[in-house]
Parts: structure tokens; sequence; C-alpha cells
């Protein structure tokens, strides 16, 4: 998560170099692919854990914590992160 901003860096400086036609889309992109795939496996892992009775299975509140702060602090670093790779020096 604290990596967003480089993320956000390299897809600025990837839509620069190839002369892109939407910033916002490439954006949005780069920030589902960064942490889709992260959010996904842990909730189906945790509700396998909660099929097999685990203790170790995390609270549904818990999860949605989690996918607040996934969706709340994210996009501005990546967003911030996409400002300064097309900032000129």
């Amino acid at each position: 998560m604290l990596r967003s901003g480089v993320n956000g860096y390299v897809a600025g400086s990837m839509y620069a170099k190839m002369e892109g036609q939407s910033w916002v889309r490439g954006l949005v992109v780069s920030y589902l692919l960064f942490l889709g795939p992260f959010f996904l496996v842990s909730t189906f892992l945790n509700f396998v854990a909660v099929g097999y009775t685990s203790s170790a299975a995390l609270p549904v509140g818990t999860v949605v914590v989690i996918l607040l702060i996934l969706t709340l602090v994210p996009p501005p670093l990546v967003l911030s992160g996409h400002a300064a790779s097309l900032t000129p020096y």
C-alpha cells in the first residue's frame, strides 16, 4: 500500500514515454492492477479459513475495514506519484 506512490510514478512515466491518450484510465488501471489482486487473494483465503472454521479467519468487519483502507489511502498516493512523474525537472 505504501508503494502506491511508486506505482503512480512508474505509470505516469510510462504514460509520458508512450504519449498516452487518457491519463485517468491509465491511473485507474495501474491502481487496480496493483492492489486488486492482493485484496482478492486475501479475501478468498479468508473465506477458505472461515469454511474450515479456523481461528485465523478475520471477521467480516475487519475485511470491510481493510477494503476501506485500500480504497481511501492509496489513490492520493498514486495520484501524487503520477503528478510527480509528469512534472518537468
